[in-house]
């Protein structure tokens, strides 16, 4: 840069340096920052793992209306091999008809991973669930999951997107090496 350039470019150097100088105690430090996003991420942890709680024990109660309290209304599932199920009143007939056709004995989520940005939070892991049809055995049923949680308006979190991968079952052994 030519030393010119350089002369002429100080006085818009300076009033950045004033500027950031007279905003800099409008920002928390660093350490107050990374306490507050900690703080922001366990408070949101605890909200959503309580809105699970409650969903789950919906599902064994066979509440529907319990489990779909907690949606948000442009929810978004994408469970079912090839079909997205959009809406939180689409979901909720799709539930119905499974309730009417059974129940859920059990339903257990295991998180491996939690990350929140802003107003939205991703949970992930493994899930495990056992379905009893009317007068059939138990259907026991395991896979991955991700949940992505909305914050609202009044501060409380709604699921609005679930992706769920059922890992297939198998009518045959896997193959091995010493097999192939």
């Amino acid at each position: 840069m030519p030393v010119t350039r350089i002369v002429r470019s100080r006085g818009a150097l300076s009033f950045l340096l004033v500027a950031i100088a007279c905003t800099a105690n409008d920002r928390a430090p660093a350490g107050d920052t990374a306490r507050t996003a900690a703080s922001d991420s366990a408070e949101a942890r605890r909200a959503i793992d309580s809105a699970e709680a409650r969903m789950d024990s919906a599902v064994v109660r066979q509440d529907m209306a319990g489990l779909t309290e907690v949606l948000a209304e442009d929810y978004v599932s994408l469970e079912a091999p090839g079909q997205i199920t959009r809406g939180r009143a689409a979901y909720r007939a799709g539930l119905d008809s499974m309730a009417k056709a059974g129940r859920w004995q059990a339903l257990e989520y295991r998180a491996d991973g939690f990350d929140v940005s802003g107003d939205l939070a991703v949970k992930y892991g493994r899930f495990s669930m056992t379905y009893v049809p009317t007068g059939k055995d138990a259907v026991s049923d395991s896979g991955n999951f991700i949940h992505v949680w909305r914050r609202q308006a009044d501060g409380s979190w709604r699921l609005a997107r679930d992706i769920s991968n059922f890992v297939p079952r198998r009518r045959s052994p896997p193959a091995t090496g010493a097999n192939r």
